[in-house]
């Protein structure tokens, strides 16, 4: 008897979470893959590109890090 009133709070506690509305899981359907039509005619082809022989690349060093920096 002493503990009537623990076990009574303890039965209507769970009584109460059995009770609770558990959310319902919705499958949401992934969006339709386009699939590509067909290849449509071919364009005009542009002016060949000159030969690289006499091209000159110049390269420049990074630049000096300053001393405030590091």
């Amino acid at each position: 008897m002493k503990h009537t009133l623990l076990i009574a709070a303890c039965a209507l506690s769970l009584a109460t979470l059995a009770a609770c509305n558990k959310p319902e899981v919705i499958a949401v359907p992934s969006p339709p893959v386009a699939v590509p039509g067909p290849t449509g005619a071919t364009g005009a082809t542009g002016e060949a590109g000159k030969p690289g022989d006499n091209t000159t690349v110049i390269v420049l060093p990074p630049p000096a890090a300053s001393a405030a920096s590091q």
